[in-house]
């Protein structure tokens, strides 16, 4: 009987592909590159056992049944096939040995990665909770289980969202936010969020999709902002207080504003405030104030003027109001202050006039006609128009004076100026130059 080396060295080539497969496939899954192993040995066990020994415990069994003498080649050829058999299973042994090891080594490698990374998600600073579509947690880091003051991860595990969330929160919309976030688009809001003792904590939620072995799934970035919001809360209280008028800008809408700045310009909330920001943005930005829209809004005429702006009512109330503006630093936000000084521009409006003008005739006084002049020269060179100078005094005033005294005199400059007054056109300028010394200014 021949045996044939053919079929055994194909066999031979096909466990050692699949050893080759075994070994790729240890990167990936320890169990199921050992049950492979061991099920190719057996199916190569089987197949030595078939095609080798089988025909051969035949063979042995025909030639004692009938005292065939079995030439010494035949036995010579069994002992090679037998040896080599016995090499193919050491080495198989060997094969496995090493398999084996590289089992090890990488299962080791692994769980050092693994126990590295575990590390890194529970120590990070924010909380991360990974849950799907149906919002069942699927894992939770250390950070999360502070903030939601659960010391049992397991009995975290068997909680939903809606567990951990206040009825205060938009619920029934979340089932769209998370569809969002499968279809890659990246979402953030904040969330008021339920501890297990009950207590309530405010958080920042990031959202974002991540792709695990059993699909897809949302990983939530948490932030813990209770404190930030019992300060920004504190500060508002506090600027509330102001009676002055104060509200945070960036360069494309109003952040916040505080209960004078919403009572005088009528806003009811920031939504509504921001639909008229480039009304107001010329307080702070170097854009004109769009009077039109606030006077058609508000029912005030607004002007500004340098860093003061002037507001004027429709029965003709005008109020005027410093403008403070700081421009927080490494950021384009502004803080803006309007403090109302209209009782202070009035009494310096009073003592400008006053100090104009002549207490005696009520006409334009020498200081006064001299700012009057030279604006009017400079207005008329430019514009190329004419321009009259009339000057004139009471002849023998001083005789007035001796014969009928000072009174005599002082009524006699009123009676004059009024005279004057009444013949002179509204854009003259007539003064008291001095004494009994009179001047008019004739534009035009």
């Amino acid at each position: 009987m021949k045996i044939s080396i053919k079929t055994f060295n194909i066999a031979i080539y096909i466990f050692v592909a699949f050893l080759i497969i075994c070994c790729i496939d240890i990167l990936h899954n320890k169990i199921i590159t050992e049950t492979l192993f061991f099920l190719l040995f057996a199916l190569f066990w089987m197949f030595i056992k078939t095609e080798i020994l089988t025909p051969i415990k035949k063979v042995s069994e025909y030639t004692l049944s009938r005292d065939v003498k079995i030439p010494e080649s035949i036995f010579s050829e069994i002992t090679t096939l037998e040896n080599g058999v016995k090499r193919a299973f050491d080495e198989m042994a060997s094969v496995h040995d090493n398999l084996q090891e590289l089992i090890k080594a990488e299962t080791a490698r692994y769980e050092k990665t693994s126990s590295f990374l575990q590390k890194l998600f529970n120590n990070m600073q924010n909380g991360i909770l990974i849950h799907d579509l149906d919002g069942n947690i699927i894992d939770v880091n250390d950070t999360t289980l502070e903030m939601y003051a659960c010391e049992d991860k397991e009995k975290m595990l068997r909680l939903k969202i809606v567990d951990i969330s206040t009825p205060n929160n938009p619920i029934d919309g979340l089932g769209k936010i998370w569809e969002n976030v499968l279809l890659g688009q990246e979402q953030d809001f904040e969330w008021e969020c339920k501890r297990q003792d009950d207590t309530v904590f405010y958080a920042k939620v990031y959202l974002t999709k991540v792709d695990m072995d059993d699909g897809a799934f949302i990983l939530a970035n948490i932030t813990d902002i209770s404190e930030i919001k019992k300060q920004n809360a504190l500060v508002k209280s506090i600027i509330d207080l102001q009676e002055n008028m104060v509200a945070l800008a960036s360069n494309k809408q109003l952040l916040a504003y505080n209960e004078s700045f919403a009572r005088y310009f009528c806003f009811e909330d920031i939504a509504q405030a921001n639909t008229h920001f480039h009304c107001i943005s010329g307080l702070f930005l170097d854009t004109p104030l769009s009077c039109e829209m606030i006077s058609c809004k508000f029912g005030k005429k607004m002007r500004k003027e340098g860093n003061k702006l002037i507001c004027e009512s429709i029965n003709g109330k005008k109020e005027v109001y410093l403008i403070t503006t700081n421009r927080i630093k490494d950021e384009n936000k502004y803080i803006v202050s309007l403090t109302e000084i209209t009782d202070m521009e009035l009494e310096k409006e009073a003592l400008e006039i006053k100090s104009s003008i002549d207490h005696l005739t009520t006409l334009k006084n020498r200081a006064s006609f001299d700012k009057i002049l030279e604006f009017e020269i400079n207005k008329s060179l430019q514009n190329k128009d004419e321009l009259s100078l009339i000057m004139f005094d009471i002849d023998k005033f001083k005789d007035i004076n001796d014969k009928y005294g000072h009174q005599v005199g002082d009524e006699t400059l009123k009676y004059l100026a009024k005279i004057v007054v009444g013949n002179t056109r509204k854009n003259d300028t007539v003064a008291r130059y001095g004494g009994e010394e009179f001047a008019i200014i004739a534009p035009g």
